[in-house]
Formats: structure tokens, sequence, C-alpha cells
């Protein structure tokens, strides 16, 4: 399982089922393995990971400032994410809005990343992933009764390309609640190696 802990900062858990070790790597701006297993045990390469994670970090930021383009600027991988993702990030920036009509606030994030699907080659990738997000709220007028919390879980569709010596996210969809009720939608969606 791939993690993010506190403030997007990510971790590499053992899955005891697809890993047999795990490796923890402490840097000043976080730890990373050079890649990550999903659950058929295909390796993810990190820029690709790396991509879909700062991505969905970028996400969650929004969603709890509603500043796109100071979150965008504090991503370096941003530009081989940002046209992929701007319609999730125009979401995001919405529910943002609704927070701060409602006087909520989101203080702190974790994002819980797990790679369930990747095939790739030398020019082309595609990747499930299944993310649990969880928000920190709190009032802004300091009100009993707000929630601590509010979390979330998603599965995301990410497609890349290499462009020179790089990899390029060039699409994004994530999963929504009628498609996963619709067991054909979902199973074609899910199916990203055909």
């Amino acid at each position: 399982m791939y993690c993010l802990a506190k403030r997007g900062t990510p971790l590499i858990r053992a899955n005891r089922f697809t890993l047999t070790i795990s490796i923890l790597l402490v840097a000043s701006i976080g730890c990373r393995s050079d890649a990550a297993s999903n659950s058929a045990g295909d390796v993810v390469p990190v820029p690709v990971l790396s991509l879909a994670e700062s991505a969905l970090r970028a996400a969650a930021e929004i969603k709890i400032t509603g500043k796109q383009d100071s979150v965008l600027l504090s991503h370096p991988l941003s530009p081989g994410f940002r046209d992929a993702m701007q319609p999730q990030f125009d979401l995001m920036q919405r529910l943002h809005s609704v927070a701060v009509e409602s006087r909520i606030r989101y203080p702190r994030y974790q994002i819980e990343l797990t790679p369930e699907r990747y095939c790739g080659d030398s020019v082309s990738a595609a990747l499930l992933v299944s993310a649990i997000t969880r928000l920190e709220m709190e009032s802004v007028d300091s009100l009993e009764g707000t929630p601590p919390y509010t979390a979330y879980g998603e599965e995301h569709v990410f497609r890349f390309r290499r462009v020179r010596d790089a990899w390029m996210m060039t699409a994004h969809h994530e999963i929504t609640l009628p498609e996963m009720h619709d067991r054909e939608a979902v199973k074609k969606l899910r199916s990203i190696c055909q």
C-alpha cells in the first residue's frame, strides 16, 4: 500500500500478500522506494506512481485551500498532470466553495494510495489506484457538533505517455458511484490493460 501521511508525506507499507520486505527511505521531502507493487504483482515505475500521487495530493490541497495556481506551483510534477487533472481540480475548487459556505475548514489531510493494476511499456502506461482520503474538519465558528473528519474512498484510472524522457499523464477518470453500481461498466473501467 502506498500511503500519504500528514501533509502528503509518502510512505511505503508492506502488503503482507504481495510484499515480503518493506523499504522505508527517509529524506527531507519524504520517503519512497524505487517501485510499488499492485495486487497483480506488477511493478509500478516510480515516475508513473509519483505523478498519480502528486496529482491526488494536489486535488486534496485544492479542496482545502481553493487555490489552484498556488497549490500547483508547490508540486514540481504538476506540468506532467495539470491538463489531465484539470476537471478534477475544478471540481475540488467547487467543493472548497461549498465548505466555505458551510463555514467548514479542513486543516489537515491524509491519503492512502494503493496501486491496484498497472500495465505499460516504454511509451505508454495505465494505472488503476484506490485512494482513501481523510480530511480533518473544523467549524469556522467553533460550533459544537461539527464532525472531526470526513473520509471517502475512490478509484482512479490514469493513463500516461512518455514524451521525450519524461512521463506525462494524458487522462484521468475517477470511477463514479453510478459506475460502481453498474457491474459491466466498472469491470470495463478496471480492465485497464485491454
